[in-house]
């Protein structure tokens, strides 16, 4: 878990980085009753990093560090609302409702990058 704040730049790196795990992890469900028993288990594993992941950015929020303002006002609840959003099951199998879920999650954090790219610095 991370003990700093972080940059206006580190936020837009890290909703890129969800961003791109987002965008592979709804290519390989996309037609998900092709899936092999490897790109099953490949889709769970990526699911449950993705999850945590997002818990542990949340917990950085609690853990006393003092946020900066693009943490507080876009990151923060952009984080928040993906992790609440994110409701499939890594136990179940992937399915067009993995991928629908998924996409509604990258909005959120499209939206925030789009917050963050035109922040008044």
């Amino acid at each position: 878990m991370s003990t700093y704040s972080l940059s206006l730049d580190q936020c837009r790196k890290s909703l890129r980085s969800y961003d791109a795990e987002i965008e592979e992890l709804m290519e390989l469900v996309d037609g998900s009753s092709a899936l092999t028993a490897e790109g099953i288990a490949e889709a769970r594993e990526r699911l449950k990093n993705l999850k945590a992941c997002l818990e542990r950015d949340i917990k950085r929020q609690n853990s006393g560090v003092a946020l900066t303002h693009p943490e507080q006002a876009v990151y923060m609840p952009a984080i928040m609302q993906a992790r609440a959003d994110l409701l499939v099951s890594a136990a179940s199998r992937p399915s067009d409702e993995w991928f629908s879920n998924l996409y509604g999650v990258q909005i959120t954090i499209h939206h925030a990058l789009e917050q963050l790219e035109n922040w008044e610095r």
